[in-house]
């Protein structure tokens, strides 16, 4: 595999290794958020290039899956710069590919990792880490789970890494070579992790930060490429298969915000009908071409106001929509339009400061306390789950980057 890591010259200078982690295709198949512009260049160049300038010493490489190696060219011409060189493989796996640019390091030296997204990545507290695992020989240090992604990095001992990696070549568990750190603070006995303090944001740096990021999240849709998903790191898959535990073959369905289909096609072989409902028009249309199975349908309405009848609807699923519209609104319609113990399940943004989300298409995005509480003024919450990271959700701790709420209509 030597021939798919490129390498730029460097000096004899002690360096401390910095890992970006990219791919122009996201896990559910579409166009990865690093991969768009910011100022005429690829958020993960402004990620790079901030390392680069404010991580003494930084030996950066870039990790990118082995799909994303053929025409490569023009990207590594930009970055070139600030690297030391671009890592080609193990499209599934980070992990895997966090190792071989670690192969030369001893067991106790320690790596910063950093999503290639997190241009915003506080540089400041990313120091802070380095030092607090470094002095107290730890093995893993990250930002506590709700905190607001964007501004994250991750601290990691090598050695940590090559035992994690042994433990999960006996295991079943695909999700942990996406987000290892998880497996790392999940077992205590045998790791050695802590969180950093989280710092606070004053309002006007949040809003600074929301403007300049308007670029990375202005694509109106999830853009969800089913032939190309890569199942260990897909959170929009994840979501529908946690759905799909209450359905029952006699079952009714509503889909809000349904987007393209891609929920009601994953939903439809598990029950009796469902429809998918957009207030987006062409995206509809797009919908009804792809679907293909008797029972599902496909509707253009306002998801505040539908034209169904008061308890049509045996389940009826919203999937990362609350944070985009005023939520009692909709809360609100789902409730009339569900019958009596039916349920709803919602999925949603995870974040303790999420009053001014960096995203500027979402309004408010919610602390668990939040969104349980804003549930609960409508249904009956029957469960409550907090998704870390892509798949990954650890029993009895509801905190995570993004939460999925399951209620009955009482």
């Amino acid at each position: 595999m030597e021939e798919n890591l490129r390498r730029c010259p460097l000096t004899e200078t002690p360096r401390q290794l910095v890992i970006v982690q990219a791919s122009r295709i996201a896990w559910h198949g579409g166009q990865d958020l690093c991969m768009n512009l910011v100022d005429g260049n690829p958020v993960t160049y402004w990620t790079i290039k901030k390392a680069a300038e404010n991580i003494p010493n930084a030996e950066i490489f870039v990790a990118f899956p082995e799909h994303d190696k053929e025409g490569s060219d023009d990207f590594e011409n930009v970055i070139s710069p600030y690297i030391a060189g671009c890592y080609y493989g193990h499209s599934s796996s980070p992990l895997a590919r966090i190792l071989h640019l670690t192969e030369s390091l001893s067991n106790d030296e320690y790596i910063v990792r950093i999503d290639g997204v997190h241009m915003l990545f506080d540089t400041e507290l990313t120091l802070n880490m380095l030092n607090q695992a470094s002095s107290r020989k730890l093995d893993c240090v990250k930002l506590p789970d709700d905190f607001p992604i964007q501004f994250t990095s991750d601290i990691y001992r090598v050695g940590a890494l090559r035992k994690l990696n042994n433990i999960l070549n006996k295991a079943n568990a695909a999700e942990y070579y996406v987000h290892p750190k998880f497996y790392l603070f999940a077992h205590p006995e045998e790791f050695n992790c802590e969180y950093a303090n989280p710092p606070h944001y004053e309002k006007s740096f949040l809003l600074e930060c929301r403007n300049l990021c308007k670029t990375i999240y202005d694509e109106p849709r999830l853009d969800v490429q089913e032939s190309k998903i890569i199942w260990s790191g897909d959170q929009m898959a994840f979501h529908y298969e946690i759905a799909k535990k209450y359905l029952m073959p006699h079952m009714s369905v509503l889909d809000i915000g349904c987007g393209e289909g891609f929920g009601c096609r994953l939903l439809a072989p598990a029950v009796r009908t469902i429809c998918g409902l957009d207030a987006d028009v062409e995206t509809v249309e797009r919908a009804k071409l792809i679907a293909t199975a008797a029972n599902v349908s496909f509707c253009c309405e306002d998801a505040t106001n539908t034209s169904y009848a008061d308890a049509t609807f045996d389940v009826v699923t919203c999937m990362e929509l609350l944070e985009h519209i005023p939520p009692h609104s909709i809360l609100q319609e789902i409730k009339r339009v569900l019958k009596t113990e039916g349920f709803a399940v919602f999925s949603t943004p995870q974040n303790c400061m999420g009053d001014i989300p960096v995203n500027f298409q979402h309004l408010k995005e919610f602390s668990l306390e939040e969104v349980t509480g804003l549930c609960q003024e409508f249904f009956s919450v029957v469960a409550v789950i907090g998704i870390k990271q892509g798949r990954i959700v650890i029993s009895d701790d509801p905190r995570g980057t993004n939460t999925v709420v399951i209620c009955r209509n009482a």
